[in-house]
Protein backbone atom coordinates (compact mmCIF):
# COMPACT_ATOMS: atom_id res chain seq x y z
CA UNK A 1 0.00 0.00 0.00
CA UNK A 2 0.81 3.61 -0.79
CA UNK A 3 0.11 6.95 0.18
CA UNK A 4 0.55 10.08 -0.74
CA UNK A 5 0.74 13.10 1.41
CA UNK A 6 0.24 16.72 0.91
CA UNK A 7 1.37 19.27 3.16
CA UNK A 8 0.36 23.11 3.06
CA UNK A 9 2.56 25.29 4.70
CA UNK A 10 1.30 27.47 7.84
CA UNK A 11 3.96 30.78 6.50
CA UNK A 12 3.90 31.97 2.68
CA UNK A 13 8.12 31.19 2.41
CA UNK A 14 9.00 28.29 4.51
CA UNK A 15 12.87 26.50 4.52
CA UNK A 16 14.09 23.40 5.11
CA UNK A 17 17.74 21.78 5.84
CA UNK A 18 19.19 20.29 2.79
CA UNK A 19 19.48 16.80 4.66
CA UNK A 20 16.10 16.08 6.09
CA UNK A 21 15.93 12.49 5.72
CA UNK A 22 15.69 12.24 9.80
CA UNK A 23 13.54 14.93 9.93
CA UNK A 24 10.85 12.92 7.65
CA UNK A 25 11.43 9.55 9.72
CA UNK A 26 10.67 11.15 12.83
CA UNK A 27 7.46 12.94 11.02
CA UNK A 28 6.61 9.39 10.11
CA UNK A 29 6.84 7.58 14.06
CA UNK A 30 5.43 10.73 15.48
CA UNK A 31 2.60 10.26 13.21
CA UNK A 32 2.24 6.33 14.03
CA UNK A 33 2.26 7.23 17.83
CA UNK A 34 -0.86 9.08 17.27
CA UNK A 35 -2.90 6.32 16.24
CA UNK A 36 -0.82 3.50 18.04
CA UNK A 37 2.12 4.31 20.72
CA UNK A 38 2.29 0.92 21.17
CA UNK A 39 2.99 0.10 17.24
CA UNK A 40 5.19 3.11 16.69
CA UNK A 41 7.32 1.99 19.99
CA UNK A 42 7.96 -1.56 18.65
CA UNK A 43 8.91 -0.11 15.07
CA UNK A 44 11.36 1.93 16.14
CA UNK A 45 12.78 0.14 18.64
CA UNK A 46 13.06 -3.31 16.86
CA UNK A 47 10.87 -3.50 13.55
CA UNK A 48 10.53 -7.32 11.66
CA UNK A 49 13.89 -8.87 12.90
CA UNK A 50 15.86 -5.48 12.43
CA UNK A 51 13.84 -4.28 9.13
CA UNK A 52 10.78 -1.59 9.40
CA UNK A 53 9.45 -2.66 6.06
CA UNK A 54 8.51 0.74 4.93
CA UNK A 55 10.00 3.60 2.41
CA UNK A 56 9.29 6.99 2.09
CA UNK A 57 10.45 9.56 -1.47
CA UNK A 58 12.44 12.98 -0.95
CA UNK A 59 10.27 15.66 -0.47
CA UNK A 60 8.87 16.98 -3.56
CA UNK A 61 8.78 20.78 -2.89
CA UNK A 62 6.69 23.66 -5.04
CA UNK A 63 8.48 26.83 -5.63
CA UNK A 64 12.07 24.81 -4.58
CA UNK A 65 15.05 26.88 -4.52
CA UNK A 66 18.05 26.88 -2.68
CA UNK A 67 19.26 29.58 -0.41
CA UNK A 68 22.31 29.71 1.84
CA UNK A 69 22.10 26.36 1.87
CA UNK A 70 18.80 25.53 3.22
CA UNK A 71 15.86 24.19 0.80
CA UNK A 72 13.38 27.15 0.23
CA UNK A 73 9.67 26.33 -0.62
CA UNK A 74 7.04 28.47 -1.32
CA UNK A 75 4.29 26.27 -1.71
CA UNK A 76 2.62 22.75 -0.92
CA UNK A 77 5.00 19.94 -0.41
CA UNK A 78 4.71 16.30 -1.46
CA UNK A 79 5.36 13.05 0.46
CA UNK A 80 5.01 9.69 -0.54
CA UNK A 81 4.91 6.64 2.04
CA UNK A 82 5.02 2.82 1.36
CA UNK A 83 4.90 -0.24 3.24
CA UNK A 84 3.48 -4.05 2.76
CA UNK A 85 2.26 -3.94 6.28
CA UNK A 86 -1.28 -3.26 6.85
CA UNK A 87 -1.07 -2.49 10.32
CA UNK A 88 1.54 0.07 9.14
CA UNK A 89 -0.07 1.94 6.73
CA UNK A 90 -3.60 1.65 8.76
CA UNK A 91 -2.10 3.67 11.81
CA UNK A 92 -0.19 6.17 9.84
CA UNK A 93 -3.11 7.46 7.82
CA UNK A 94 -4.91 7.85 10.77
CA UNK A 95 -2.28 9.23 12.45
CA UNK A 96 -1.66 11.94 9.90
CA UNK A 97 -5.67 12.76 9.31
CA UNK A 98 -6.03 12.78 12.95
CA UNK A 99 -3.63 15.75 13.38
CA UNK A 100 -4.81 19.50 12.79
CA UNK A 101 -1.20 20.84 12.69
CA UNK A 102 2.33 19.07 12.63
CA UNK A 103 5.91 19.62 12.42
CA UNK A 104 8.40 19.17 10.17
CA UNK A 105 11.96 20.52 11.17
CA UNK A 106 10.29 23.26 13.09
CA UNK A 107 7.91 24.68 9.96
CA UNK A 108 4.34 24.04 10.56
CA UNK A 109 2.26 22.42 7.83
CA UNK A 110 -1.30 20.63 7.95
CA UNK A 111 -2.42 17.93 5.95
CA UNK A 112 -4.21 19.00 2.92
CA UNK A 113 -4.81 15.82 1.00
CA UNK A 114 -4.11 12.28 2.18
CA UNK A 115 -4.35 9.76 -1.41
CA UNK A 116 -4.33 6.10 -1.26
CA UNK A 117 -2.27 4.79 -4.08
CA UNK A 118 -3.07 1.61 -5.33
CA UNK A 119 -0.43 -0.90 -6.03
CA UNK A 120 -0.35 -1.17 -10.31
CA UNK A 121 0.01 -4.44 -12.09
CA UNK A 122 3.35 -5.12 -12.34
CA UNK A 123 4.49 -7.70 -14.68
CA UNK A 124 8.10 -9.87 -14.69
CA UNK A 125 9.77 -7.16 -16.43
CA UNK A 126 9.47 -3.41 -15.58
CA UNK A 127 11.11 0.28 -15.62
CA UNK A 128 11.58 2.17 -12.64
CA UNK A 129 12.30 5.68 -11.51
CA UNK A 130 13.51 6.23 -8.05
CA UNK A 131 11.59 8.77 -5.72
CA UNK A 132 14.81 7.85 -3.57
CA UNK A 133 18.05 6.91 -3.94
CA UNK A 134 18.61 3.32 -4.20
CA UNK A 135 21.45 2.06 -1.48
CA UNK A 136 23.31 -1.07 -1.50
CA UNK A 137 26.67 -1.79 0.63
CA UNK A 138 29.19 -4.05 2.03
CA UNK A 139 30.56 -4.01 5.22
CA UNK A 140 29.27 -2.27 8.90
CA UNK A 141 27.59 0.99 9.13
CA UNK A 142 30.48 3.32 10.09
CA UNK A 143 32.77 1.50 7.22
CA UNK A 144 30.24 1.02 4.42
CA UNK A 145 31.50 0.73 1.24
CA UNK A 146 28.94 1.44 -1.33
CA UNK A 147 28.29 -0.42 -4.08
CA UNK A 148 28.29 1.57 -7.54
CA UNK A 149 25.81 1.17 -10.46
CA UNK A 150 27.66 -0.91 -12.61
CA UNK A 151 29.37 -3.58 -10.08
CA UNK A 152 28.60 -6.90 -10.97
CA UNK A 153 27.73 -7.87 -7.05
CA UNK A 154 24.42 -5.42 -7.01
CA UNK A 155 22.09 -7.43 -8.79
CA UNK A 156 22.61 -9.89 -6.58
CA UNK A 157 22.69 -7.94 -3.52
CA UNK A 158 19.28 -6.25 -4.03
CA UNK A 159 17.63 -9.92 -4.99
CA UNK A 160 18.88 -11.35 -1.71
CA UNK A 161 17.63 -8.18 0.37
CA UNK A 162 14.15 -8.45 -1.49
CA UNK A 163 13.75 -12.33 -0.50
CA UNK A 164 14.64 -11.20 3.18
CA UNK A 165 11.69 -8.91 2.90
CA UNK A 166 9.19 -11.95 1.61
CA UNK A 167 10.36 -13.75 4.21
CA UNK A 168 9.55 -11.60 6.99
CA UNK A 169 6.22 -11.54 5.48
CA UNK A 170 5.43 -15.48 5.43
CA UNK A 171 5.95 -15.37 1.69
CA UNK A 172 9.51 -16.97 0.87
CA UNK A 173 10.94 -17.21 -2.39
CA UNK A 174 14.29 -19.03 -2.38
CA UNK A 175 14.69 -19.67 -5.75
CA UNK A 176 13.44 -16.56 -7.16
CA UNK A 177 14.83 -15.21 -10.34
CA UNK A 178 15.91 -11.25 -10.53
CA UNK A 179 18.04 -9.01 -12.29
CA UNK A 180 18.33 -5.18 -12.17
CA UNK A 181 20.39 -2.82 -14.65
CA UNK A 182 20.75 0.90 -14.49
CA UNK A 183 19.58 2.84 -17.74
CA UNK A 184 23.53 3.81 -18.90
CA UNK A 185 21.65 6.30 -21.53
CA UNK A 186 20.54 8.24 -18.31
CA UNK A 187 24.01 7.85 -16.90
CA UNK A 188 26.26 8.86 -19.77
CA UNK A 189 23.95 11.68 -20.31
CA UNK A 190 24.74 13.22 -17.00
CA UNK A 191 28.42 11.57 -16.89
CA UNK A 192 27.89 9.67 -14.81
CA UNK A 193 27.03 11.48 -11.92
CA UNK A 194 23.75 9.02 -10.78
CA UNK A 195 24.55 9.42 -7.22
CA UNK A 196 23.38 11.09 -4.01
CA UNK A 197 25.13 11.91 -1.07
CA UNK A 198 22.83 11.86 2.29
CA UNK A 199 23.90 13.16 6.09
CA UNK A 200 21.90 10.75 7.99
CA UNK A 201 22.62 12.07 11.54
CA UNK A 202 26.33 12.11 10.79
CA UNK A 203 26.30 9.34 8.99
CA UNK A 204 26.98 9.54 5.04
CA UNK A 205 25.27 7.53 2.63
CA UNK A 206 25.75 7.18 -0.66
CA UNK A 207 22.62 6.22 -2.66
CA UNK A 208 22.11 5.67 -6.66
CA UNK A 209 19.85 7.86 -8.37
CA UNK A 210 18.44 6.87 -11.62
CA UNK A 211 15.88 4.68 -13.52
CA UNK A 212 16.03 1.21 -13.96
CA UNK A 213 14.92 -1.62 -15.61
CA UNK A 214 14.13 -5.48 -13.46
CA UNK A 215 13.27 -8.55 -14.77
CA UNK A 216 12.65 -11.56 -12.05
CA UNK A 217 9.51 -13.17 -9.68
CA UNK A 218 6.37 -10.67 -9.60
CA UNK A 219 6.51 -10.93 -5.46
CA UNK A 220 10.08 -9.72 -5.67
CA UNK A 221 9.33 -7.03 -8.18
CA UNK A 222 5.91 -6.25 -5.70
CA UNK A 223 7.54 -6.32 -2.43
CA UNK A 224 10.93 -3.63 -3.72
CA UNK A 225 7.86 -1.65 -4.68
CA UNK A 226 6.20 -1.58 -1.73
CA UNK A 227 8.96 -2.04 1.16
CA UNK A 228 11.67 -0.81 -1.49
CA UNK A 229 14.52 -1.35 -3.27
CA UNK A 230 17.88 -2.23 -1.55
CA UNK A 231 19.37 -1.37 2.07
CA UNK A 232 17.98 1.55 4.49
CA UNK A 233 14.38 2.00 3.18
CA UNK A 234 13.06 3.39 6.82
CA UNK A 235 15.74 6.28 6.18
CA UNK A 236 14.14 7.51 3.40
CA UNK A 237 16.10 5.14 0.27
CA UNK A 238 14.78 2.68 -2.16
CA UNK A 239 11.28 4.21 -2.95
CA UNK A 240 10.65 3.72 -6.75
CA UNK A 241 7.94 4.48 -9.37
CA UNK A 242 6.72 2.46 -12.12
CA UNK A 243 7.79 4.86 -15.58
CA UNK A 244 4.91 5.35 -17.49
CA UNK A 245 2.19 4.61 -14.60
CA UNK A 246 -0.94 5.72 -15.00
CA UNK A 247 -3.40 5.83 -12.30
CA UNK A 248 -6.69 7.16 -10.69
CA UNK A 249 -6.41 7.24 -6.98
CA UNK A 250 -8.37 7.06 -4.25
CA UNK A 251 -8.38 10.85 -2.43
CA UNK A 252 -8.79 10.75 1.41
CA UNK A 253 -9.49 15.05 2.32
CA UNK A 254 -8.21 15.71 5.65
CA UNK A 255 -10.64 16.13 8.77
CA UNK A 256 -9.34 19.58 9.01
CA UNK A 257 -10.52 21.12 6.52
CA UNK A 258 -8.27 20.87 3.35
Amino acid sequence: MRIRVELEPLKTIFSLPFHYNHHVASLIYRMLALASPQYSRFLHEQGYEGLKLFTFSQLLIRGRNVVRGKLEGRGNLTLFISSPVTEFMENLAQGFLSEPELLLCDQRFRVERLEILPRPDLQEEANFTCLSPIVVSRGGEKHATYLPYDSPQLSQAVRQNLQRKLRLLGRPKEEAHFELWFDQDYIQARQGQAYRLVDYKGIKIKGILSPFKVRGDRELLEVGYEAGFGEKNSLGFGMVELIHEHRQPQSRRSNTGG
